[in-house]
């Protein structure tokens, strides 16, 4: 490359970039890793990598702050991608190098550094003593997909990311859900709107950095495959060692009245409740209920599934149990899920157990309804390196889109991540105190004579949750 040529190319990039970032760039630059076909191009807050394997064809770091970079990797050339929803500011400037050494292109801050492969398009993250806080693994899945909606058909991509992790790592967030678990490696979580589950696509890591995933469609952290029914993933036989399912047997006040076979356990849904035994329906001229399932002798109704169960291949094997009333699940003998839920609202609950391949193994489902729903659900073994790694899925997208969020402690990457979304709205003073809530009020005296009551006992209460037909 000529002085001149070089010398134009400086004068195109101060046009573009902030003032520290091409000081910083052209301090750090060398003739050879500007030349055309080096894998790479500077823009005004990063760079664009164009690997030369991988699903991605083109790959791009901005810079947003000192400890923030955002990753964008997209099945074809453009970057024209559909504003973010989630994130409310764009790339502070911020001083950076750009370097190259042999196949991998550095961004580097005071206080952070991204590395990338000019070959896979492969990110990993440094902090400011040079040490690996977090690598993508190689491969990110980029698959197309068409969607049929009021519109028509739409294309978009199903896309995943996997992030290398050590097996002392923990994480935190990904917003409320009713698991009950505080670490989540190795867990599975799905990320959707539902009423008392609320998801948040942000992962924060007991290794000082978050990771905010930009993708707004329904998305899987952990196991990106779906769960289900227990007799597409597992042999079923029942008690008589017949194939084809397990033996259901429904008992009112301690009596049976039906013993069938059926091959899944799946009352999830109303619709669901047609596959109900004939028998034990409410006929015509009975009542029904807000909230009744139809099903005659409600409160007396007891349902036993039994069996066994053989898997394919051995290991941890994984079940998800959707339940409300009182469920309990016992494999192999032992008791490995008790659990009891409000009808109105059921959710999942997840358990592992480790099941051998090729062997029969027992298990028994006990379910007392109370109005309530179940169905239960199983997903095969993963490799244990897989299972502990992070890894974020979603079904639709337009790119793998994420932001890498450093910092010294936890505190600051939550201060980061506030930088990006914005400031967290505090709620008024009395929302912060104590909160009474019940299934519901169904008059005022209810409400104040529980006020009352707290008063006279000198119980603290600040909030009375009135709730549903208020």
């Amino acid at each position: 490359m000529s002085t001149k040529t070089l010398l134009e190319l400086i004068a195109g990039l101060t046009l573009t970039a902030p003032l520290g970032a091409c000081a910083s760039m052209m301090n750090s630059a060398s003739p050879q890793a500007m030349a055309a076909g080096a894998g790479f191009e500077r823009i005004a807050d990063g760079v664009i990598i164009t690997p030369t394997e991988g699903e991605a064809r083109r790959v791009r770091l901005q810079v947003y702050g000192p400890e923030t970079i955002r990753v964008t990797a997209v099945p074809d050339a453009s970057f024209d991608l559909p504003p973010s929803i989630m994130v409310v500011t764009g790339p502070a400037p911020t001083p950076f190098e750009v370097t190259q050494s042999g196949d991998t292109v550095s961004v580097k801050t005071a206080e952070a550094t991204a590395e990338v492969s000019t070959v896979t398009g492969a990110v990993r993250f440094l902090n400011a003593e040079g040490q690996e806080v977090l690598a993508e693994r190689p491969g990110r899945e980029i698959d197309p997909i068409t969607v049929t909606d009021q519109r028509g058909e739409q294309s978009f991509e199903t896309v995943r990311q996997v992030w290398e992790s050590p097996a002392d790592e923990a994480f935190y967030g990904l917003g409320q859900h009713q698991q009950g678990v505080m670490n989540y490696k190795g867990r599975d979580v799905e990320l959707h709107q539902h009423n008392t589950d609320v998801g948040i696509p942000l992962v924060v890591s007991s290794r000082n950095y978050g990771v905010l995933w930009d993708n707004n469609s329904i998305t899987r952290f952990g196991d990106p495959r779906e769960y289900t029914m227990l007799d597409e993933t597992l042999t079923l036989r029942d008690q008589t060692g017949r194939f084809g399912g397990l033996t259901a047997s429904y008992y009112v006040d301690g009596e049976l009245k039906v013993q069938r076979q059926e091959r899944e356990i799946n009352y999830e849904f109303i619709r669901d409740q047609l596959r109900w035994p004939e028998g034990l329906k409410k006929q015509a001229d009975q009542p029904v209920q807000v909230g009744d399932m139809g099903r005659a002798g409600q409160q007396g109704v007891r349902v036993v599934w039994e069996g066994t169960v053989e898997a394919f291949e051995g290991g941890e094997h994984k079940f998800r149990l959707y339940s409300s009333g009182y469920a309990k699940v016992w494999i192999d003998g032992k008791l490995v899920m008790d659990r009891w839920r409000q009808n109105w609202n059921p959710w999942n609950h997840d358990f592992d157990v480790e099941i051998p391949a090729d062997r029969q193994v027992s298990i028994k489902v006990e379910w007392t309804p109370e109005d309530g729903y179940i169905a239960l659900r199983h997903q095969n073994p993963l490799p244990a390196a897989v299972q502990g790694a992070l890894s974020l899925w979603s079904e639709v997208g337009h790119a793998v889109a994420y932001y890498y969020i450093g910092g010294n402690n936890i505190d600051e990457v939550i201060s980061g991540y506030r930088t990006l979304t914005g400031k967290s709205v505090m709620l008024p003073r009395w929302a912060y105190g104590f909160w009474q809530s019940r299934q519901r009020y169904s008059t005022q005296e209810e409400v104040v004579g529980t006020v009352r009551r707290y008063r006279e006992l000198g119980l603290p209460i600040d909030n009375v949750v009135q709730d549903w037909f208020y």
